[in-house]
C-alpha cells in the first residue's frame, strides 16, 4: 500500500476511517448539467481577451486527440 496510496495507509495508521460514499448518478448529472448544460454569453470584446491573444499568437494549436475503442482496450 506504501507504492500505490500513501495517503491511505497514513490514514489506516493513524485510524482515520474513511466514508467511502458513493455518488447518486441522478444528482451528478443534475449537478454537472447545471454547470455545462446551459449556454452562455461571454464578452468577446474583452481587453484582457486581446492582450491573451497576443502572448499565444506563436503557440501552435494542437491536434486534435481521437481516442479509439481499440486504444482504450490496449490501456485496460
Amino acid at each position: 500500500m506504501f507504492e500505490n496510496n500513501q495517503r491511505r495507509l497514513f490514514e489506516e495508521i493513524e485510524g482515520i476511517e474513511r466514508d467511502n460514499i458513493i455518488p447518486d448518478a441522478d444528482e451528478s448529472i443534475q449537478l454537472w448539467s447545471a454547470i455545462w448544460g446551459q449556454s452562455v454569453q461571454y464578452n468577446e470584446e474583452a481587453e484582457w481577451l486581446k492582450y491573451l491573444e497576443e502572448d499565444l499568437a506563436d503557440v501552435e494549436r494542437q491536434n486534435d486527440i481521437k481516442v479509439t475503442t481499440e486504444m482504450m482496450k490496449k490501456r485496460l
